[in-house]
């Protein structure tokens, strides 16, 4: 796809996308947004000639940008009409959300895509702010990954996060997010100046330590019985996919650092008290650049099993311990 066909105010419903033509894209904005669709639909057709030039990004399933004020009430809404739980998008002291991306679909013809833009960022596009370009560009990654992970695995109708008791799908939806926002954060990263990038390499260690000690907090409210064993626990996995996922996007902004080792050093070791998370991020990286070097078509069956090891000892290193025995969950906390 290499510009964007028609841009409108009327927004399609799941039933207009699942019957639109393969390489068709609307752009819209809703009444809430304060920006003009034409005009970032211009600019979202510069953007995308100049990626295509230097990745190969299968976009063929994207069919729908949607600008809004309202992230989170417009991807609520979205997530009901593809029978996804209400989950809205991440507010975290570290950072609020301000795109996101969506796919369905059974196969590769009926594989559909949309993304969801802050309109605040879609003035950035419009204005060639490179931050606003860059979360662009990561979205459109979210895209081709989608896609092509779905060609080598098989199509999920819907992605429906798991059950809190439910120990080994947690571990493998935690996974595939953190695969996701790598090869996602993979594409994005060499379009950043440098300056963006090296914020952001600052920032990450900051992310893993903030939420690393509401994680030691929230364990030590349940050993002075002030939580119970299920609030701790629900908490503590919704915690886990936003450390997570950042890690999957620091790691993947690594190799651009202007010195590596150090950046490394910094993300593994954001502080003495999360000194314990160095083996996790260093195996992490590991398992990361292992599969990202090699081609969705040569992925052999289960490619996320590494990772989904590593999510266990993400939990280790906080004090949960869980075990499952196929119907029952069990969780120790030291």
């Amino acid at each position: 796809m290499e510009r964007s066909d028609e841009t409108s105010m009327h927004e399609p419903d799941k039933a207009a996308i699942d019957a639109s033509q393969p390489g068709s894209m609307t752009i819209t904005a809703d009444a809430t947004a304060r920006v003009q669709s034409s005009v970032f639909g211009e600019g979202l057709s510069r953007l995308l000639q100049r990626i295509q030039k230097e990745d190969t990004l299968v976009l063929s399933p994207l069919r729908l940008v949607l600008l809004t004020a309202e992230l989170g009430n417009v991807v609520s809404r979205w997530q009901r009409a593809l029978g996804l739980p209400e989950a809205g998008v991440s507010q975290q002291p570290e950072g609020i959300a301000v795109a996101k991306t969506m796919s369905w679909g059974r196969d590769a013809k009926s594989a559909r895509s949309l993304i969801i833009l802050a309109d605040y960022m879609a003035n950035g596009v419009i204005a060639n702010n490179s931050i606003a370009i860059s979360t662009v560009i990561h979205e459109l990654g979210h895209v081709h990954d989608d896609f092509s992970r779905g060609v080598v695995l098989g199509f999920q109708e819907s992605q429906t996060p798991p059950a809190s008791n439910d120990w080994p799908r947690i571990c493998a939806y935690l996974a595939e997010i953190i695969w996701s926002e790598y090869a996602a954060e993979s594409v994005a990263a060499s379009h950043m100046t440098h300056e963006d990038l090296l914020a952001l390499l600052l920032n990450d260690p900051l992310h893993l330590a903030g939420i690393d000690q509401r994680l030691r907090q929230a364990v030590w409210s349940y050993k002075c019985r002030q939580r119970s064993l299920v609030s701790l626990w629900n908490g503590s996995v919704t915690e886990f996919s936003d450390i997570f996922a950042n890690l999957g996007r620091a790691i993947a902004r690594l190799p651009f650092a202007d010195n590596y080792e150090e950046s490394l050093a910094r993300l593994a070791n954001p502080n003495n008290e999360a000194a314990r998370w160095k083996p996790v991020v260093e195996r992490l990286l590991g398992e990361l650049q292992t599969l990202g070097s090699t081609g969705y078509s040569k992925w052999r069956s289960a490619p996320f099993s590494g990772i989904q090891e590593v999510v266990a000892e993400g939990f280790r290193a906080v004090g949960l311990f869980p075990t499952y025995d196929g119907s029952t969950l069990n969780v120790r906390v030291l």
